[in-house]
Parts: C-alpha cells; sequence; structure tokens
C-alpha cells in the first residue's frame, strides 16, 4: 500500500502538538508550548538549552548530562510524560486500532477516509503517529481484513442457483455494457427512452431481490455500496472475471442494488414527469379554446346586438307580419349562421371542468401509452397496510397485467372519488345502476397517485429519492452505535448546554442592536423610523484593484496552455493520479501530452474529434487514453493534488488577508449540454431553446475545492452542505457563503452542528430582520424600535431531540445526502412535529447570523468580497468552455458530462496554480529586497486571471517540457515594469 502526495499531506497536515514536536525533535528543531525555537543541537551552546528548558518546563529537574544530545530519547521521552502521549506500541496498539479501523472501513472504505480515522484514533488516545511504512501496513491490513471478511459472507449466501444468476451478467460482453455502460445511460422521458429503462428493470430485478437479501448482512454503509458498485460500473467484464470469487460477487451486487434504484428513479420521475406535461399541455389547449370562443364572440358581437335591437325597433308595429321581421334578421345573419350561435350559447352554459374532461377524453390513447407502462412498473408501498390506496392500485394493477379493463362496477374505486368530481368520472344511463367511465379515471388515478408520492403518504421501496423517510434513516441501535465512534461536530455535547450558549448570544444581541440603533451608532445602516423600514448603504471598496491587476498580468510574457499544464505537472506531478481500467499486466505507459489533449478537448468544448483536427495527436489514440484514465474519481484526486500544491506555496496565506476566517463560497454556474441526459432541463432565460445543467462550486481562497453537476431545476440550497463534506482536499473553509439561492429553512443548522458557519449575502436585510426571532416572551421587546418576529420553541426541540439527532447521525454516517434529506423533509406536512422542531432550531442560529450580519459592516464586506470571487471564477471557468464555440459542456451522459465539469476545474487549477507560483516569486523575492511597497500592491492581486495565457489555436504536442522557469519570467517582468 502506497500513499499518495496528498495523502502524505494528510498525514502531517494533521498531527497533534505531541506529534509535531516529535517530528520537531527528529529533524533538530524544538517547540515547546506553541512557541518556536529554532536551533541545531549541535550548534546551540548547553547552557541555553538549559536555559530555555528550565524556563518552559520549571517543573522537570533538568541537568546538563540530561539534555545532552546523546540522551536524546531520554529527553523525548520527558517531553512525552509532560503531554501526557505515548510512543507507538507494535504489539499494544496494532490489535486496538485495527479493531477501530474495522468499523470505520465499513463506514467508507476510501484510503483518505480510513488515513484521517487513524490519525483522530491516535490523537484522541494520546499515541504518538508510527512511521510511514507502518502507517501502510496497518491501513493495508485493514483493507485486507474487510475485503476477506464480505467475501465470506457472501460465499455463505450466494448458492448454487444464485451464482448462475451472477455469472450471466459476465456471460459475454455485451450483457453488463447494456447496464453499465455510459451511454446506455437515460437521456430524456420520451416514450422509447422509459421502455428501454423498463426492460433494464425487469432484467435486473432477479439480481437486485438477490443484492436486497444479502447486503444488510454486510452492514456496510450507502457509501461504500456506492463504493463497490462504482468499480463494477467502470471495469470491464474481463477485468471482473479475473477478480476472486467474493469480491467480484460484491461488485456485481452492489451494482445491481443500486442501478436498480436508479433506473426506479428515473421511471418514477418520469411518472411524474408525463402527468405534469400532460396537464400543462390540456390548460394550453383549454385556454387556447377559451381565446378561440371569445374572438368568435366578440366578431359577432355586433351583429348579435343588431338581432336584438329588432325587438325594441317602434319602426315595426305589433301587428307587424313576424315573416317581414324575420327576413331582415336573416339579412343580418343567416339562419344557419342563427342557429350555429344558439348552439355555441347553449354549450356555454357547461361548467369549465366539463370542457376540462372533454378535453381529456381526447388524451386517452397517449395517456394509456406514456403512464400505464409506467405504473405498472412502480412498486407502491404505504405506511399503512389498510390504505385504501393502496389497496386500489393492487386492483388495477392486477386488472392490467391480466390483459384487462378494472371493473366500472368497483365499489372500492368509486369511494375514493370526491363528490365534486362524481357527475364526470361517473356514467349515469337511465334506469341504471352508475358506472366508472374508465378512461377518466385512470387518468385521475394516476394523478393521486403521483400526488401521493411527492407528499410521503405513498413511497417506492427500491427507490432512493422516493423512499420512505423511515427506511432512509439509521436505527435507534445503529444510531447509538454510532454516536460511540462520532467525533465530529457538537455530538458529543449536551443539549441543553448548546441551546443555553446560542439563546444567551441572541438575547445580547438584541439588546445591542436595539442600544445601536437608537444611538444612531450605525452609519452604514439607513433606518426610516416612520415607516420602520431599514436598508443598508451601498458598500464601497477602498480600493478598485481590478485595473492594476490587468496592467500585472499584461506586463508577464504570454505562455500557452499546453506549457502551462506541462509546468504544474512538473511542480506537483498530478499525472501520477491518472491510473488505468486495464488489468496490471496490460498497462499502457501514460503519455502526459496525449492526457492533457483529452483534458483539453473535453473542458473547452472541442471533443475528441475536433482536438484531433486541430492538434497533431490522432483520434483513436486520445479515444483510447479518455476511456482509460478519465473517471470523475480520478478527475477529483487530479484536482486535489494540484489545490493541495497551491496551499502549500508562499502566497496562499495572503489570499485570506482581510478575512477574520477562512471563507469559502458556494454558488452554481449555467453551462449547456450538447445533448440531452436526464439532469439536463430546459430554461429559455439561460440556455434558449436547448437544455443545461448546473455546475455547483464551493470555492475557497480563490480555488475550486469542490463542483458537482446538478439538474436544472433543482434548487442550489439543497447542495450547500454536501458541497462542504464532500471536500477531499487539505484547505478545510470555516465559513460558507453564498447568495440567497443557498438559503433555506434548514441549512444554518446543518451547517453549525458540524462545525461551520453558514454566512450568506442578504439583499435586502429589512425582509430579513422580520424574520429573526428571540429568545424572551414578544412582550419584553416592546420598547425596541424593532421588535423581533416571534419566540422560538424550544420546548418543540427538546421533545423532538431524539429525531433530530437520528437524521443528524444519519447526516453524518453519509447514509442520506443533504438533497435527500431536504426533499423527504419536504414531504412531511407543515404540521409535523419533527420537521417543526428542525425549522425553529434553524431560526435560532439564522436569527444570530442575521443580527451579527446586520451589525456588522465588515462581516458584509468579507462575505461580499468572498462572493465576488466565485464569480471571478465562473468567469474562469466560463472563458475556457466557450473556446470550442458556446458556453457548452460535451457528453452524452451525466458522468460524461460531469467528467467534462471537471476537465474544466482542472485547467482552471492549473492557471490559478501558475498565477500563484509566479506571485510566490515575486513574494519571495520582495521580501529580500524589503519592498514594503510592491508587497502591499502584491497582495491584492487575483491569481485568477488568463489574459496571459494561450487558449486558442492549433494545439502542438511536440515537447515533452514546458519551458518554463519562473525566475525569468520574474526577471522579464520586472524589466517592463521599470521600462
Amino acid at each position: 500500500m502506497q500513499f499518495t502526495e496528498s495523502e502524505q499531506d494528510l498525514i502531517y497536515a494533521r498531527k497533534s502538538l505531541a506529534d509535531k514536536i516529535y517530528c520537531a525533535l527528529q529533524i533538530g528543531y524544538f517547540k515547546a508550548k506553541q512557541t518556536f525555537f529554532e536551533f541545531s543541537w549541535g550548534n546551540l551552546p548547553e547552557k541555553d538549552l538549559l536555559f530555555i528548558l528550565e524556563h518552559y518546563f520549571p517543573e522537570v529537574n533538568w541537568h546538563p548530562e540530561l539534555i545532552s544530545k546523546h540522551e536524546y530519547y531520554l529527553q523525548r521521552k520527558i517531553i512525552l510524560q509532560y503531554f501526557g502521549y505515548q510512543n507507538w506500541d507494535k504489539n499494544i496498539h496494532t490489535p486496538q486500532i485495527l479493531i477501530h479501523l474495522g468499523v470505520a472501513v465499513c463506514k467508507d472504505a476510501t484510503l483518505e477516509f480510513i488515513l484521517l480515522e487513524a490519525i483522530a484514533w491516535f490523537s484522541s488516545h494520546k499515541i504518538l503517529r508510527p512511521g510511514y511504512t507502518t502507517m501502510q501496513s496497518i491501513i493495508s491490513k485493514t483493507l485486507t481484513l474487510e475485503r476477506s471478511r464480505l467475501s465470506k459472507l457472501i460465499n455463505l449466501q450466494v448458492e448454487d442457483n444464485t451464482q448462475s444468476t451472477l455469472n450471466m451478467l459476465l456471460a459475454t460482453d455485451t450483457a453488463l455494457s447494456e447496464l453499465s455502460a455510459l451511454k446506455q445511460d437515460a437521456k430524456d422521458f420520451k416514450y422509447r427512452m422509459m421502455q428501454i429503462e423498463c426492460n433494464k428493470l425487469k432484467s435486473l430485478e432477479p439480481i437486485y431481490k438477490l443484492a436486497a437479501r444479502i447486503l444488510p448482512t454486510l452492514s456496510i454503509s450507502q457509501q461504500n455500496i456506492s463504493y463497490y458498485a462504482s468499480l463494477a460500473h467502470f471495469y470491464t467484464v474481463h477485468e471482473l472475471r479475473e477478480l476472486n470469487l467474493g469480491q467480484r460477487n460484491l461488485y456485481l451486487l452492489c451494482y445491481a442494488w443500486q442501478r436498480y434504484q436508479k433506473i426506479t428513479d428515473n421511471l418514477a420521475e418520469a411518472f411524474c414527469y408525463q402527468i405534469r406535461r400532460f396537464d400543462d399541455s390540456l390548460k394550453i389547449t383549454l385556454s387556447s379554446q377559451k381565446l378561440k370562443t371569445y374572438k368568435q364572440q366578440k366578431k359577432q358581437a355586433k351583429k348579435i346586438a343588431r338581432l336584438l335591437r329588432l325587438f325594441i325597433d317602434d319602426s315595426y308595429e305589433d301587428i307587424t307580419p313576424y315573416g317581414k321581421v324575420r327576413k331582415k334578421a336573416f339579412r343580418i345573419l343567416s339562419k344557419e349562421a342563427i342557429k350555429a350561435i344558439t348552439v355555441k350559447f347553449s354549450e356555454l352554459t357547461a361548467s369549465e371542468q366539463e370542457l376540462r374532461w372533454k378535453l381529456y377524453d381526447s388524451f386517452n390513447n397517449k395517456f394509456r401509452r406514456y403512464l400505464r407502462p409506467l405504473f405498472l412498473q412502480l412498486e407502491f408501498m404505504s405506511e399503512s397496510h389498510n390504505n385504501q390506496w393502496l389497496q386500489a392500485i393492487q386492483t388495477i394493477k392486477q386488472s392490467f397485467v391480466n390483459q384487462q379493463q378494472f371493473s366500472m362496477k368497483d365499489k372500492q374505486l368509486e369511494k375514493l372519488i370526491p363528490k365534486r368530481l362524481l357527475p364526470y368520472l361517473l356514467s349515469h344511463e337511465e334506469d341504471k345502476e352508475s358506472i366508472i367511465n374508465a378512461e377518466r379515471y385512470e387518468y385521475w388515478f394516476y394523478r393521486q397517485c403521483r400526488e401521493r408520492l411527492l407528499d410521503g403518504s405513498l413511497y417506492l421501496n427500491n427507490s432512493i429519492r422516493h423512499s420512505s423517510f423511515e427506511s432512509s434513516l439509521l436505527t435507534p441501535e445503529a444510531e447509538l452505535e454510532a454516536l460511540k465512534t462520532l467525533n465530529i461536530g457538537k455530538f458529543n455535547q449536551p443539549l441543553d448546554k448548546i441551546l443555553n450558549s446560542l439563546e444567551q448570544e441572541l438575547t445580547e444581541l438584541w439588546v445591542i442592536f436595539n442600544r445601536r440603533l437608537k444611538k444612531g451608532e450605525f452609519t452604514h445602516l439607513e433606518y426610516d423610523k416612520a415607516k420602520n423600514h431599514l436598508s443598508l448603504k451601498k458598500i464601497h471598496n477602498e480600493e478598485d484593484t481590478k485595473d492594476a491587476q490587468e496592467q500585472f498580468y499584461q506586463l508577464l510574457s504570454s505562455s500557452n496552455i499546453i506549457n502551462v499544464l506541462q509546468f504544474v505537472n512538473e511542480q506537483c506531478d498530478f499525472l501520477k493520479a491518472f491510473t488505468p481500467l486495464q488489468s496490471r499486466y496490460a498497462k499502457k505507459i501514460l503519455d502526459a501530452n496525449e492526457i492533457f489533449a483529452v483534458i483539453m478537448s473535453q473542458a473547452m468544448n472541442h471533443g475528441l474529434n475536433t482536438m484531433a483536427d486541430i492538434s497533431n495527436i490522432p483520434y483513436y489514440v486520445l479515444q483510447h487514453n479518455y476511456k482509460q484514465f478519465f473517471r470523475e474519481g480520478t478527475l477529483k484526486k487530479v484536482n486535489d493534488i494540484i489545490i493541495n500544491a497551491i496551499a502549500k506555496l508562499p502566497i496562499f496565506p495572503y489570499y485570506e488577508l482581510g478575512f477574520d476566517l477562512r471563507y469559502g463560497a458556494v454558488d452554481g454556474q449555467k453551462f449547456s449540454t450538447e445533448r440531452p441526459t436526464i439532469k439536463s432541463r430546459y430554461s429559455k432565460k439561460h440556455f434558449g431553446r436547448g437544455k443545461g445543467v448546473v455546475a455547483y462550486t464551493l470555492l475557497c481562497n480563490h480555488i475550486p475545492l469542490h463542483s458537482q453537476i446538478i439538474n436544472g431545476h433543482d434548487h442550489e440550497s439543497h447542495y450547500t452542505f454536501d458541497a462542504v463534506y464532500n471536500n477531499t482536499s487539505t484547505i478545510i473553509p470555516q465559513a460558507i457563503s453564498g447568495d440567497m439561492h443557498s438559503v433555506n429553512k434548514i441549512n444554518f443548522l446543518l451547517h453549525y452542528w458540524f462545525g461551520f458557519i453558514f454566512s450568506p449575502r442578504f439583499t435586502n436585510v429589512d425582509a430579513e430582520i422580520k424574520k429573526v426571532n428571540c429568545t424572551k416572551e414578544i412582550c419584553n421587546y416592546d420598547n425596541y424600535l424593532i421588535k423581533p418576529s416571534a419566540q422560538y420553541n424550544r420546548q418543540l426541540i427538546e421533545e423532538e431531540w431524539s429525531n433530530i439527532r437520528r437524521i443528524l447521525v444519519t447526516l453524518a454516517q453519509k447514509e442520506i445526502t443533504q438533497e435527500v434529506l431536504i426533499k423527504k423533509l419536504c414531504t412531511y406536512s407543515a404540521s409535523n412535529r419533527t420537521r417543526q422542531a428542525l425549522f425553529e432550531f434553524d431560526k435560532l442560529i439564522r436569527s444570530i447570523y442575521t443580527l451579527k450580519y446586520i451589525m456588522d459592516p465588515q462581516l458584509q464586506s468579507q462575505v461580499h468580497r468572498s462572493q465576488n470571487r466565485i464569480e471571478a471564477y465562473h468567469q474562469l471557468h466560463s472563458a475556457i468552455a466557450q473556446i470550442g464555440g458556446k458556453k457548452e459542456l460535451i457528453g452524452k451522459t451525466d458522468i460524461e458530462i460531469e467528467i467534462s465539469n471537471q476537465c474544466g476545474r482542472l485547467i482552471a487549477n492549473a492557471i490559478i496554480y501558475y498565477n500563484s507560483a509566479i506571485l510566490s516569486k515575486m513574494l519571495e523575492f520582495y521580501r529580500e529586497t524589503n519592498n514594503e511597497k510592491a508587497l502591499a500592491e502584491l497582495y491584492k492581486y487575483s491569481p485568477v486571471a488568463w489574459q496571459h495565457i494561450h487558449l486558442i489555436g492549433r494545439y502542438l504536442f511536440d515537447n515533452q517540457q514546458s519551458g518554463i522557469d519562473l525566475t525569468v519570467v520574474l526577471a522579464d517582468l520586472l524589466t517592463k515594469k521599470t521600462a
């Protein structure tokens, strides 16, 4: 087991204080009580060393023999005793940590997670981290034991007949690819595509049932199931055959489990989408008919008015023959026209509801074609076995399976019809019993199923998005077990202590806010006492650095993007993360230029064909590299390597100047898609007539730490916490800023509980101050200029705390994502106590932040500045994506589009690294020359700039070296600045 460079960084970045002391002793430096003393053991006089040790460790009886450089281990022992630490003992500690990691690996089998768990265990037990080789062997043994455990459990439960079922997937090269290859993923919700999805579901059903029986016995998390499924998703059939039987079965079972749920989600989304589409179409048709009728009536209104005037025309006497009047009437409107108008006016007496149902009758064939196959595939469930809707679903399904129409005299089905719809869904004949109108009832029933699926009263057990909320959470037993090992957030603090602290802070903030508002101390606020209206004055930046930054980068000598990628790889060797999918004996030696060409083709919207035309690398070479090396997980590791390298540059700490905390920012960026996929959606504003997706990004100190593609219509606030919690780099933001799209009724609570500060930028402070709660009764704030909106309900939080904690622990264990959590919470009724309690807790934290934000102009400025940084990154990513034509991500499936997005982030990170390296070189030069003025100017420059980098042209991948020398670049820059 070999650690990558980024994983080694994790080892040394997360060390405890005593661990740092130990390492300092090893390299000849001493650290005591957070104070650094740099000295060489051979050069420092013995009396000076004795003075330092006696000053910082007065309780130890130091003497010259004790501090001799030959008494290294004795000194280390005394220091460890002082801090209460102990050395690593292989015989004692190895079994203990293997037990701990054996539990941790069931949650997440990725190397990074196990490494962090091991470091956390050393810290909590006050044990010095063992050597690099020992850490390798511990983690290797942990993974080996886990694989062996899973293989044994699976082999015991897989019988001969079930093994043959699994082997069917590996029978031919096309069997698995039809289910797992990227090109086979659904592209839309159209009829033919959904028929293919239904066929896939039928073929996977026997394996899914086997996985449903075996996987719960393995005690592995959903995170691990997704991880193992991804391996089967990318490996070829030949590679899977080479694995041992237990490991192969594990991958296939996890794959079948996840794939079946994903297809079920697609069918459920298609079912809801088609009903919504038909409803919208019928509304448009009905409105069109109304408009057409109105125009016809308006056109004939004058003639009808003339007809009516005949009855009040005094020129005709009462004895006038009726025939004479009729002749004049027929000159105004013909006899046939009057008959037609009479019929139309008689039809207008029908209600709008009746007209709507008549339109439904004209769509019957489409309803049955699009909706019935989906309805038959969805296995609806309910928490109540006596649910009348569930019984009706089973009755109707059974009728359709037998190729029959459901009974039109079924009283059970008739009872479900509300009274107001009885005239439209029942057919009445003279002297006969009323019967159900089967065509109308079927569509109405589908609409009811959709509504109950969305509100949670019906659910799909074999789904991810539409499963019951209860089944998505940990069991009470699993929750208690997880709490013993959780060492994040505030899980180990009592609720009373947390609430008391928050209440005290909110109470004090209200007092301070009211006092300062009355005294008029808020110079950054405008308060209209008559209207009781509060607003912010416009934030003025102290100095506009945009022009100075543009002038700086224009002075830099130009470099092409190929040389920049080569330079960054020379500095941090990110290409080592590109691992092939081929077997170990058939690996192709990685060619750097070929990989660079594929990265650029995906990020710059060229595609492999176009890149082959505008470069000196043929198409078949590009395609081979794309299939072998480009996966979402691989590209995320590559980005992490570059990100961690940027964090080590001397300029990086200065990106945080002017901030109290390390700020991250989240925001979504719209991209159109080359071809339609499940996640792509229409938006006339952003994509015109086409479809698109959203690249949701977490940025910190100008660096995009995490990015993922989300549905074009999903609310961005559903992914804010996931972006922060899934950050795998060594740069950990403390505060997370966002625009108003990042705010919902639970995000403040989620970030607070896991140790982050959620800091959105409020655009309307008057609206926000009216949402602020208080801890006391409202009557206590009668003399305040601005009063709280309500008193938060502490009692409700305490009563529902067990349910709230269960949700938070499930989220911490990665058994559920924030996106799924919020959507399932929304299925609860507004009166649900758990949902209300979560919202109350969020209101408490949000109220504290809102008052701080309104009172502190520096906080406003920092949040504003943080959001400006992510907007600058969006401009860079947009410029990269538009090289090939328009702002677009290429790919036929959602996974390919994600690969395109990650390649764009990779090039952006490479440009940011290159600029940061130049700024770091200048920083070192100005420090050596004590040029304080230049230093002050340098700190204002952002690394997000690309005007000095050639992105467009014909790409020649001839050289293996970048040819970039930062010393030469700096000398050239200084020459131009002084010229």
